[in-house]
Order: C-alpha cells, then sequence, then structure tokens
C-alpha cells in the first residue's frame, strides 16, 4: 500500500491512541520477560514472538497508526529505564530514517500532541480513572520506583513522570539534571536514548528561557532556531547521547554553535 493510500486508509479507521498504547505496554512487558530466553530476543526472527506481539509485529509490518503510537511507546519506556530493549533497536534499525518518519507522520491520524511532563505538575484535582494507564520501574535507588502516568485522547496524550517510594506513600518529583557553563544554565527533563518526537525535553536560561527539542536525530531547535548537525556531529552525539552527563555538555556545545 502506497502512502497516499495508507494515509486514506488511515483516516477511514482511527484507532483508539490510548488503547493503542495499553495494548503497546502490555506487549512491552511481555517482551521483556520472554526475551530473557536468547531465541526470543529477535522478533524478525521469531514466529512466536510474532504471535504474541501483534501489535508490535505490526509495526515491522508498515502499520503506521500502531507505528506511530510505538514511537511514543518507546521514548516513554526508554524515560525510565537505563538500557533500551533489543526490539526496539531492532525496530529503529528496521527503517530507514526517512521512512521511519514518513510512517510514523502518517499514522498520527489526529496530530496527536504528547506532552513529556514531570509529575509534580499532574493536577491536584486529577482524576485517576479507567481512561489512565501506569508504569512502574525500579530506580536506581532501591528504596524508590519510577511511576509513569499516561493519559488523554485522541488529541493530547499527557505523560507524567516521577519517583515513588516502594512503600507507594511517597512521590517525588522526577529529578532533572542541571548543568551550568558560561553563566548558561541547562536543564534536562527527559529524554529518549532511541530519540525524540519533537517535544521539549530540555531548556535552557541564557537571558530569556529557552526550550530544547529535537525535530529528528539530525537537528536541535533552540527556541525558533534549528540547528542541523554536521556529519562529524552526528556522530558525536551517538556517543554523547547515552549518558546525561555526556549528552548535556553536547547540547550546550551545540548551543554554541548558534550564538
Amino acid at each position: 500500500m502506497d502512502l497516499i493510500a495508507q494515509l486514506i486508509q488511515n483516516k477511514k479507521n482511527v484507532n483508539n491512541v490510548l488503547e493503542t498504547l495499553s495494548l503497546l505496554f502490555d506487549e512491552i512487558i511481555k517482551y521483556e520477560k520472554l526475551s530473557k530466553s536468547p531465541k526470543f530476543k529477535n522478533i524478525t526472527e521469531s514466529t512466536v514472538l510474532q504471535k504474541q506481539l501483534p501489535t508490535i509485529w505490526s509495526c515491522f509490518n508498515g502499520e503506521t497508526q500502531n507505528m506511530s503510537a510505538f514511537v511514543q511507546a518507546i521514548a516513554i519506556v526508554q524515560n525510565i529505564s537505563d538500557q533500551p530493549l533489543q526490539i526496539f533497536i531492532d525496530f529503529n534499525e528496521h527503517y530507514s530514517k526517512r521512512d521511519r518518519r514518513n510512517l510514523t507522520i502518517i499514522g498520527n491520524v489526529n496530530q496527536t500532541q504528547y506532552n513529556f511532563l514531570e509529575y509534580s505538575r499532574l493536577p491536584a484535582n486529577f482524576d485517576f480513572d479507567s481512561n489512565t494507564l501506569y508504569l512502574l520501574n525500579d530506580a536506581p535507588n532501591e528504596n524508590e520506583q519510577y511511576l509513569v502516568i499516561v493519559t488523554g485522547d485522541n488529541k493530547v496524550i499527557n505523560i507524567y513522570t516521577g519517583l515513588i517510594g516502594r512503600n507507594q506513600q511517597e512521590v517525588y518529583s522526577y529529578k532533572p539534571y542541571t548543568l551550568t557553563e558560561n553563566g548558561k544554565t541547562l536543564t534536562l527533563y527527559t529524554y529518549s536514548l532511541l530519540g525524540n518526537n519533537d517535544y521539549p525535553f530540555a531548556e535552557i536560561v541564557d537571558d530569556v528561557t529557552i526550550p530544547v527539542r529535537m525535530p529528528d536525530s539530525t537537528s536541535f531547535k533552540f527556541g525558533n532556531r534549528i540547528y542541523k548537525m554536521t556529519p562529524e556531529q552526528e556522530a558525536e552525539y551517538d556517543m554523547a547521547k547515552t549518558k546525561t552527563k555526556t549528552f548535556a555538555p553536547f547540547i550546550m556545545k551545540i548551543y554554541a554553535e548558534i550564538n
């Protein structure tokens, strides 16, 4: 099916984004358990995984609405996990950057906006209803866990991330990473090792507060200014992005290029 035909098909049959995310999270959790066995690590080579994870497998076969949601699910899970799952790596390598971008744009039929927020920004009157998804994962401190709350509709999805005590009595704000260089301060709130989706994952205070985004894996956007990385900088980015303490200085280095 060509891109135009896929877009027309999507507009006729619009998925519920939150329901799709719920299916994907369930399958990601199932994959984590199955992948402890080496024979269940690569979905393209395992018919068992293909049958057990039908929603994720459809993403490897060009189902664009599921792909669009899967890209976001990867970002959400990676924000509370130290290492990317093999299935995330395989998905990113399955398509070229251009094809993946085009297919996920087509799949986002309603132009759903995804907001990555600190838990502290959860409204005081938040309604913990059945239309809310929850994720928990171990944190570096054994007395804490990461908590993610995903809520919204086909137009706007809000993702709140924080730390919760093991006794689930205390909730903390997700601690951002801060770096100050040459009178400028970078605050890195949240970032996915496998990429991002043009959401503000950081900000730089340089007289005024400037949101930092990445429209794609080859460029940064500081406020309204876009900086396209050179091939050498892209290689440096691939090395720097794996750790916050190396990624933050890299962002500041790129920011200096536009000033």
